[in-house]
């Protein structure tokens, strides 16, 4: 076990989140929540990971606050769910442009320069967001658009390559957050593409970050001239290079980090650490909890005495990750779960010929992953559900929102 496992658990742990939705101040959130050091709610991972859902935050949130649907801080889970959208409708959108950027797509390098990558820009704005997603895991939505911007608009490489770099390193990484999001960034996705300037930064940053004299410090008409292709001036990369972190699939876990969370390999290696008797004796159905519901709710009342099966899948995509990022998963995972498996499909069916009835939770990440014999379950959504497809947030959220004025109305669809 990792020594600060059990410090990182309790960091983990149900108690902690009810103290981060406890600790939230709307107010203070609706005010500061542009800055890099304001009153953000740092629910981002465990919304990723399912292990609250939208619904289940803002019941807890309306049991405290009397809020409006249009409060800022409901307007931004409403983005969650937006991208949700429009991936439903367009799962292209994942790699491919909706629309024309600012330059042709073959004018977007595929791989960003690697003083890029390295945090070695010389532009401090840049190098400690890099930085802050090396170390922490996590950036500031504000200082996320800026290191988009900067690697699509300045340094001219593509978003699609920008998103899977980022995806890899951030605990809240979201195939539908993150892809929409720098396509919205690159302005493909957008009416225009977002651009900043030092300005903007020494407004809503500490000033370590502030950037005077660098390739950002630029007045917007620049700006808009260089996303269109035109040359980058003070781009001379300088500074100490940070060292990205190893990224890997779960099929490269080490044996150290496969004991220290008691995870299998096999199904046999389960039966051996005594799921069998589970599975032959008087038993309700397996949940499977997967690494983006990691909850240990069940999806029907009184089905029996649940056994929770961790289960990777090594064989889905997007899951090459930062180890960062795997402690935090599986460090959930391990407080909920009677055993944790990495498996397959071919995994699946081993479970299936024990005549066990299989469960989970209904995800976009794994939409099209399960076997017919495992029943998926939607979670109860906070957003009504809309059939026609729109093209901007403003469009959907008008359509949701205008017939709800308070969140209870929302969570009881009253109207």
């Amino acid at each position: 076990m990792r020594p600060d496992a059990a410090q990182a658990r309790a960091r983990l742990s149900p108690d902690y989140l009810i103290q981060l939705i406890d600790a939230i101040d709307p107010t203070a959130y609706a005010r500061t929540r542009n800055h890099l050091d304001g009153a953000v709610t740092g629910l981002s991972p465990w919304i990723t990971h399912g292990v609250v859902t939208l619904r289940e935050l803002a019941a807890m949130l309306a049991r405290k606050h009397r809020l409006p649907v249009q409060h800022k801080l409901i307007y931004e889970l409403g983005w969650r769910a937006y991208f949700r959208h429009v991936l439903h409708h367009h799962h292209e959108a994942l790699t491919t442009s909706m629309h024309p950027g600012p330059m042709p797509e073959h004018a977007y390098a595929n791989v960003a320069p690697a003083a890029l990558i390295e945090g070695r820009t010389g532009i401090p704005a840049i190098d400690c967001a890099v930085r802050s997603l090396y170390h922490q895991g996590y950036l500031h939505n504000h200082a996320r658009m800026w290191l988009a911007s900067y690697w699509v608009h300045i340094r001219h490489a593509s978003w699609q390559s920008g998103a899977s770099w980022m995806l890899k390193h951030l605990l809240d990484g979201d195939i539908a957050s993150n892809a929409l999001s720098w396509q919205w960034v690159a302005g493909t996705l957008s009416k225009k593409p977002y651009l900043f300037n030092a300005e903007n930064v020494a407004r809503f940053a500490p000033k370590t970050w502030w950037s005077p004299g660098t390739a950002i410090d630029q007045d917007y008409a620049t700006l808009k001239a260089i996303s269109r292709g035109e040359s980058v001036p003070n781009t001379a990369d300088q500074g100490l290079a940070i060292e990205e972190p190893v990224c890997l699939n779960a099929t490269e876990f080490d044996e150290g980090l496969l004991k220290s969370y008691r995870i299998h390999k096999s199904i046999d290696d389960v039966a051996k650490a005594g799921i069998q008797e589970k599975l032959s004796g008087p038993r309700g159905p397996l949940l499977m909890v997967h690494p983006w519901a990691i909850r240990r709710s069940a999806p029907i009342i009184n089905a029996g005495n649940w056994c929770y099966i961790g289960f990777i899948p090594i064989d889905a995509v997007a899951m090459t990750w930062s180890l960062k990022r795997w402690h935090w998963v599986v460090d959930i995972m391990s407080s909920i779960c009677d055993d944790i498996v990495i498996g397959s499909i071919q995994d699946l069916d081993s479970f299936h010929k024990h005549g066990v009835a299989m469960h989970t939770w209904r995800d976009i990440h794994l939409e099209s992953y399960w076997p017919r014999y495992v029943k998926q379950h939607h979670e109860e959504p906070l957003f009504p559900a809309t059939d026609r497809f729109h093209r901007s947030f403003s469009s959907w959220w008008q359509s949701i929102s205008r017939k709800h004025a308070e969140l209870d109305d929302l969570l009881t669809g009253t109207l």
